[in-house]
């Protein structure tokens, strides 16, 4: 989670969000905490529920986390402090859908302004989806000024029996402000801000955690850590395992790539930050890390998204471990609106999720996708492995969606050693099928293409030339930071 869009603040849900350590990207975003001012809509596409297939929603048991890490029954309690936040979030997760939004202080953030509904502008059949996004991005700019307008008006009023039934009504909210030019200050691109509702997503992302939030709870207890953290990609990712944001972040819990390969796989043939179940694996390893490095849930779960470094730096330089606190005094560009609002958001997911049938009408799991981890003990193309699947009636790619698409496109070499998932009904019948695959050859240049020693005077350049691909296209497949080489050096040559 960027998305976000953390891909909603969290998009694509999803396709805006920013990332911070995400240690040296500061400001992550969620998917649902998308940026500071988020879009307009998100460009994931709503699904159907299989009615037929799908199982009713169950009720989470929270009473699992009692004995874990750093754990007790008022954990996750909301503090004073953040009340305000987690209403607002509450409301964005279950009144407003993806057609509508509010315009608000994002400083005071129960200072509503307006709310907007996108809905005559979406059912003009009329409008291409182009057409409709510029409809609204005008209409949200057009309420901005009108609220910048009246903010400036109500920065020299002197008496209010002259203002208009809105204008008093904004006049009103501030009247517990005090501080100087308060009505101009509020009124700075950064203050006033747009936010997109998420009802609608928020359903569907009940609906994919039926498949995966059983066997994430066995994951995190084994961990010792407590349940609600499995909650986390209602706000990252709204459990979209293809949400991506704009700055690199990907998968349910939408880990960057530099965080990703400190955890997992992360290359050209596969990316398993895209594996829900592998990525949880690595989210309970690196909250784990996080808590004891902060020593606070509410901190470690902003350092989630802000930066374990960062969260704690801020800790040691206010002197405290209280995150309302930290908040209120720290007011730097870097710890922005997405850090400061990320474990209100969460706190509004778990309240939101564990009351689902009280905010949706009967919500809905998909069945759920339970799966036996192999490791490959020879290379085997990625076509063969998706034929067998075929055979047995299964999606090779929904139950291995780590594997990117160059590697499907180009029916690449799945190396020895890399994580395969299998339907748990069949692993075992499947996985005898997979020992029995013949072994893959490497051609001469085959996907991984040819090996190349460096000579001296060799630059990547003369290299790519000589075998036709792109300098980019040798330096992402040997993870090379520059492309700086040397003599002697061995180089994987990819066949593109």
């Amino acid at each position: 989670m960027k998305l976000v869009i953390s891909l909603f603040l969290l998009t694509p849900l999803w396709a805006s969000f920013f990332s911070s350590d995400k240690e040296k990207e500061v400001d992550v975003s969620s998917i649902v905490i998308a940026d500071e001012d988020t879009p307009v809509d998100f460009e994931q596409p709503k699904i159907e529920v299989d009615e037929k297939n799908a199982e009713d929603w169950q009720k989470p048991d929270y009473s699992l986390s009692l004995g874990s890490m750093g754990y007790d029954k008022k954990t996750f309690a909301v503090p004073d402090g953040l009340k305000k936040q987690v209403d607002f979030w509450k409301d964005i997760y279950t009144k407003y859908s993806s057609w509508q939004g509010v315009l608000h202080d994002s400083e005071h953030i129960d200072h509503i302004y307006a709310e907007i509904d996108f809905t005559p502008i979406m059912k003009n059949n009329d409008l291409s989806a182009y057409q409709k996004r510029k409809a609204k991005r005008k209409m949200v700019t057009d309420k901005k000024k009108e609220i910048v307008a009246i903010m400036y008006k109500l920065q020299k009023t002197k008496d209010i029996t002259g203002l208009s039934p809105e204008e008093l009504r904004i006049w009103l909210m501030y009247d517990d402000v005090s501080e100087k030019d308060k009505f101009i200050k509020a009124a700075k691109k950064g203050r006033l801000r747009f936010q997109l509702g998420q009802k609608d997503y928020f359903l569907q992302g009940i609906y994919y955690s039926g498949r995966y939030l059983r066997e994430m709870t066995e994951i995190f207890k084994s961990y010792n850590l407590p349940i609600e953290l499995t909650r986390m990609p209602f706000v990252e990712s709204s459990f979209n395992y293809r949400a991506k944001s704009k700055v690199g972040a990907s998968g349910i819990w939408q880990f960057m790539p530099s965080t990703g390969k400190q955890y997992m796989k992360v290359n050209r043939i596969a990316d398993y930050r895209n594996h829900p179940i592998r990525a949880s694996v690595s989210a309970a390893k690196k909250l784990r890390y996080i808590y004891n490095k902060t020593e606070a849930w509410p901190l470690a779960i902003t350092g989630y998204n802000y930066g374990p470094s960062g969260i704690a730096r801020l800790s040691r330089k206010l002197k405290t471990k209280d995150l309302v606190e930290i908040i209120d005094r720290e007011k730097s560009g870097r710890f922005g609106f997405a850090s400061s609002n990320f474990y209100a958001s969460f706190l509004a997911a778990i309240q939101v999720e564990a009351e689902a049938d009280k905010y949706f009408n009967k919500p809905k799991w998909m069945p759920e996708m339970r799966a036996k981890e192999y490791k490959l003990s020879k290379s085997i193309r990625y076509n063969s492995l998706q034929q067998l699947f075929k055979e047995e009636g299964y999606d090779f790619d929904l139950y291995n969606p780590q594997f990117t698409k160059r590697t499907k496109k180009y029916n690449w070499l799945v190396p020895s050693g890399y994580r395969v998932y299998i339907p748990q009904a069949k692993a075992e019948n499947m996985w005898a099928s997979i020992v029995k695959l013949k072994s893959a050859k490497l051609a001469k240049r085959g996907s991984e293409g040819a090996t190349y020693q460096v000579r001296r005077g060799d630059t990547l350049s003369h290299i790519a030339d000589r075998f036709g691909v792109r300098v980019r296209d040798i330096m992402e497949w040997n993870d090379l930071a520059s492309s700086r080489i040397y003599a002697g050096q061995t180089l994987k040559i990819p066949n593109l």
